[in-house]
């Protein structure tokens, strides 16, 4: 490795340990007795745990309880406050029901694609800044997606501690047209709103570090607006990955790039979208109660509404009389 690469790969190793020192799969003696502790509080009352961090699957949830206790400097009590507040969100948004389909369309418009944990151990987002459209994404479509995005990177590294990681190719463009819908003030406000339920969900996994690659000048100070998580209360750190791809060539073997990047892997939205279809929840059917729609627009709030069945019924089979059929007799 040369002398370019070693100070790169540093100053990405530097940005992910700036969380819990880099100790993603291993607790303190501290730690261990907090989260014997919580775990002992919890089983008083029965808590809902994600689908994945189920029963059997200890490690996974203890990695859970210590994120909500490292979030809450090894308080018990306010760690399981805020669990049991995640569980409501969780209720609320539907989450476990929530479906691949529902959200495609707008991981589309979001041109993003999961490509694993890095050598790093961070689970890492790419972006290519030419396939976003941020004027066609709704608020609530937003969320959705990101709720989407994270429950995979949970299933995937349910005993990994470490923050993601989101790699931003820049290309070149000028990011001049993401600014306007990122800074537009009504819905900017309502975006910052409604983000805020990722921490509480997800605490520590949005400590995140974020890179840029082949970006302009001005490149770090729009990254910096336009990212969806930006003013929240968690740490970041942005940094230039220079004018190639050298930084994820870094943190991933060469079979787990996109060919695009150098790699030999035939990865991209598509593909990342099939993938996903096959986990989760699967079909079509997703809704809200009306209760958390009125916080968005009306305009965003249709295609996730619950519709009874007898809305489902056509003007037909409303207004058609019920025919009875007396059986058949044969002759005698």
């Amino acid at each position: 490795m040369n002398e370019s690469d070693q100070k790169l790969l540093g100053r990405l190793e530097r940005g992910l340990l700036l969380t819990d020192g880099g100790r993603f799969t291993t607790f303190t003696r501290a730690e261990e007795e907090a989260i014997t502790t919580m775990l002992a509080r919890m089983a008083d009352k029965p808590s809902e745990f994600p689908a994945w961090a189920p029963e059997d699957n200890d490690m996974a949830r203890r990695c859970l309880v210590c994120r909500y206790l490292r979030d809450t400097s090894l308080n018990v009590d306010k760690a399981i406050r805020k669990f049991n507040k995640a569980q409501r969100i969780r209720r609320e948004y539907a989450v476990s029901s929530l479906t691949c389909a529902a959200v495609e369309d707008t991981l589309r418009k979001l041109g993003i694609v999961y490509i694993g944990a890095s050598s790093l151990g961070s689970p890492t987002l790419l972006y290519r800044t030419k396939d976003i459209k941020p004027a066609e994404i709704g608020v609530l479509d937003l969320i959705l997606a990101y709720l989407w995005i994270f429950e995979a990177i949970e299933r995937d590294n349910a005993t990994n501690m470490a923050p993601v990681t989101f790699i931003v190719d820049v290309g070149g463009e000028k990011l001049g047209r993401h600014l306007k819908p990122a800074i537009a003030l009504k819905e900017a406000k309502m975006r910052m709103r409604s983000l805020n339920l990722f921490p509480v969900l997800y605490p520590r996994r949005l400590n995140y570090l974020g890179v840029f690659c082949k970006g302009t000048g001005l490149t770090a100070a729009v990254v910096r607006a336009v990212s969806p998580f930006k003013a929240l209360a968690w740490h970041s750190h942005i940094l230039d990955g220079g004018k190639d791809y050298r930084a994820l060539q870094l943190m991933f073997d060469e079979a787990d790039i996109p060919r695009e990047y150098g790699g030999t892997r035939e990865w991209g939205v598509n593909e990342c979208i099939e993938a996903w279809r096959s986990e989760g929840v699967l079909g079509d059917a997703y809704s809200l109660d009306e209760a958390i729609l009125r916080k968005y627009p009306k305009k965003e709030r249709g295609k996730y509404q619950r519709h009874t069945e007898e809305e489902h019924r056509s003007p037909e089979e409303h207004h058609s009389p019920v025919e009875h059929h007396s059986p058949a007799v044969s002759p005698a």
